[in-house]
């Protein structure tokens, strides 16, 4: 990466940041509570150091995908989808979080500190929730992904931050535009979606300003196979 950040400001492209994203599982297994967080063994002595370092001096985001759509069970999933609950109380900071999300990104945040770079800006690479999964799967459907990705989109964009994070707001990509019909696996990995291949809207994220129909008459005529 930091090569690749020399080459770019030698060719005058100072305002592309480098960066590359993480899955949650860099993190050491713990019991979902915040504060307990630290990287894995080695990655936090012969990775994550150099790599905090490269985005404390290029001023690039450390990136991270957390999925609390992969961690969630049926006891947790309003704690998962932002819906009201009774949250999971972290005894060390005194914070009671009522949101997965939340305590994904502080437990991320924490792991950073414990290495000397909590002033090191997070980014959301991908995040969503699908809205079809195996039969008898008890919290996907289209109101469960409308449900955590507006409030995804507010928890990052709100500048509210997280309970470790205030007043901090995180550039965050939704996972994802499109259905991937032809994507092996799971049932849930082909509808994170927004759209249908054929341009139709799974569900309405507030994209739709002039309405589906007006919106349908602009789609191109070539679909994405």
């Amino acid at each position: 990466m930091r090569r690749l950040a020399q080459a770019l400001k030698a060719e005058g492209l100072t305002g592309v940041r480098v960066t590359t994203p993480h899955y949650l599982g860099i993190l050491a297994p713990s019991d979902g509570i915040p504060s307990n967080a630290s990287f894995r063994a080695g990655y936090n002595t012969k990775l994550f150091p150099a790599m905090l370092q490269f985005h404390r001096d290029t001023g690039s985001p450390f990136m991270v995908n957390p999925y609390p759509y992969f961690s969630y069970r049926p006891e947790t999933l309003n704690y998962a989808l932002f819906r009201p609950n009774s949250g999971i109380y972290d005894p060390a900071t005194k914070l009671n979080y009522t949101s997965m999300l939340d305590a994904q990104m502080d437990a991320i945040y924490t792991a950073m500190k414990k290495l000397g770079y909590g002033d090191v800006d997070i980014a959301v690479g991908e995040a969503g929730w699908p809205t079809q999964a195996e039969p008898g799967q008890i919290g996907v459907g289209v109101q469960e992904a409308r449900d955590f990705n507006e409030g995804m989109i507010r928890v990052c964009s709100s500048g509210k931050g997280t309970p470790l994070m205030p007043n901090r707001t995180f550039e965050t990509y939704l996972f994802s535009l499109f259905d991937e019909n032809q994507k092996p696996g799971p049932i849930a990995e082909r509808h994170f979606g927004l759209f249908n291949p054929d341009f139709t809207p799974v569900y309405d994220l507030g994209l739709l300003r002039d309405g589906y129909l007006t919106w349908r008459k602009k789609i191109p005529r070539d679909e994405p196979s």
